[in-house]
């Protein structure tokens, strides 16, 4: 195994370089000082470049996207762009540790929906939406006989939507029932991370948006 990690590095393997004292700042230069490791989950931890790039032309294509994220319906070359540049990125949070605001204004379009999805399949090779609701399905059952099992407060919070969970077949609705009562079951309160509004609340909608670290915006139909 000795021999087989020193052919890698000599190949430029990214995830061995980004561990050799070569690579690491006078203050860690010991071979067993801030090691960088894959976590349990991460199948692409740190990936090689892609064949014929360079972290300068990778560099130019991220410039070119922060443009592309400026127009309308460009979801396409927007998502062609970020597969292309994963392999920089990725070096770029394993070697630089950046903060998530300075990550934010290099690579907005990382934190749209569809590309947080596509970010998390690139890493682990599991696609996060489908499993997490997958799961939830699965262990719902479950989940409302525990709800249940709760008395006081708590059960007097859940109880509409368990029981709308009860009467429904609709999975979207079930889905919502579960979260909901999983938030006030551990005892916070879940208005404060679903937000619910009409179509015709756009004018409120924008301006509780703005004010909001995070949360779950829910548009319901009049």
């Amino acid at each position: 195994m000795a021999n087989y990690r020193t052919m890698l590095k000599l190949h430029g393997c990214a995830e061995i370089n980004i561990n050799s004292l070569k690579a690491k700042g006078n203050e860690d230069a010991h071979p067993s000082k801030n090691i960088k490791r894959p976590r349990r989950a991460e199948a692409n931890y740190c990936p090689s470049l892609p064949v014929g790039e360079t972290r300068e032309s990778l560099e130019k294509l991220r410039i070119t996207l922060l443009n592309e994220a400026k127009k309308k319906n460009n979801d396409k070359v927007i998502r062609e762009i970020m597969a292309k540049t994963f392999a920089y990125r990725r070096y770029e949070i394993v070697t630089e540790q950046p903060k998530i605001a300075d990550f934010m204004n290099r690579w907005p379009t990382l934190f749209q929906e569809n590309e947080i999805n596509a970010e998390f399949l690139r890493i682990t090779t599991v696609p996060l939406q489908i499993r997490f609701f997958a799961e939830l399905d699965r262990l719902s059952t479950n989940l409302v006989k525990v709800i249940k099992g709760r008395g006081g407060a708590i059960r007097s919070k859940t109880s509409q939507y368990v029981l709308a969970f009860d009467e429904t077949s609709d999975i979207n609705i079930r889905r919502e029932c579960i979260l909901r009562s999983i938030i006030l079951y551990l005892g916070e309160d879940d208005k404060n991370l679903i937000k619910d509004y009409m179509d015709i609340q756009d004018e409120q909608e924008s301006d509780d948006l703005s004010k909001q670290t995070m949360a779950i915006f829910v548009k319901r139909k009049p």
